[in-house]
This record gives C-alpha cells, structure tokens and sequence, in this order.
C-alpha cells in the first residue's frame, strides 16, 4: 500500500472530489462507490475498480476487515487515507473507511437490447428525483427487469 495521504489538497484526492459530481464523472468516465455494501455489490457485478481509498481507524466492523482482506488479495491498488481525507472524499455525515473508484462500462447499443429473446426493458421517462428513481430501480430488480433505460423529454 502507498503512503497514507494526509492532505485534502492531494492531486488524488483532489481527482476523487470531482468524481462527486456528474460533470466530473462524465469527463473522467470513472464514478465513486462508497461504503463495504456497495463495493462488494460492484465486485460481485464485475465492475471495474481502479483503486480504493481505505481509512484503517475506520474500519471498525468485522465485515470491513474482511472486505479489506479481499481486495488486498484481488490486486486492487489500496490507499491508505486520514479520516479528515476520507470525510472529503465520502458522501454524507457516515463513512464507513472505504470507498473505489470504479471506471464507467460502456452503455449497451439499443440494438443489443432488442436483440435478446425474452429480455425486459422498462423505460422510465423524466425522473425528477433522486429518491423516485432509487424506488423504480429497486421495483424493476425486484420484477426481474433486465434493463432500465432512462429517458427525458428531449431523447
């Protein structure tokens, strides 16, 4: 593992932060995942880690650990970081001292979609908040959904 980053103004750190926002995703083509849940579910789904953050003081469940453990087995790159560092880089008030960055896949071309035999796609249309979309996701994964494709009035 890398020396432990005790600064906010790091480049690392400074790249990570603007992951936060969509813009920053969308010119890096990288997104945060953060917390032990969420990046168990992106290994499980194949999602591509590039690196994970980890704050060893704030690893302070048994599932953390073992969370830890595994990636360090995987070959992920670990940065060992502050927990003021981890605050800014972690969404909301809780961290749980780990969070990835994980690159973007590429978008699957309608055609493919359409292609598969029996495959479900639900089409959403103008969702406006965030909590609305969480709940349509989790009913469509819930109905067995195989895709979701998300549109607005302009698409």
């Amino acid at each position: 593992m890398d020396n432990e980053i005790t600064s906010t103004q790091n480049p690392r750190i400074k790249t990570a932060c603007l992951l936060r926002q969509g813009r920053g995703r969308q010119q890096q083509q990288r997104f945060l995942v953060d917390g032990e849940r969420e990046i168990q579910r992106a290994l499980t789904a194949g999602w591509p880690l590039e690196e994970v953050f980890v704050c060893e003081s704030l690893l302070d469940r048994p599932e953390s650990r073992q969370l830890y453990d595994q990636l360090v087995e995987t070959g992920i790159p670990l940065c060992t970081v502050t927990s003021q560092v981890m605050e800014k880089i972690s969404f909301g008030d809780r961290s749980e001292g780990l969070l990835a960055v994980a690159r973007l896949r590429p978008l699957p071309d309608l055609d493919q979609l359409t292609a598969v035999p029996g495959m479900l796609v639900a089409v959403v249309e103008s969702v406006e908040k965030p909590g609305n979309l969480g709940a349509i996701l989790r009913s469509a994964d819930a109905a067995g959904v195989d895709a979701v494709i998300l549109a607005n009035q302009r698409t």
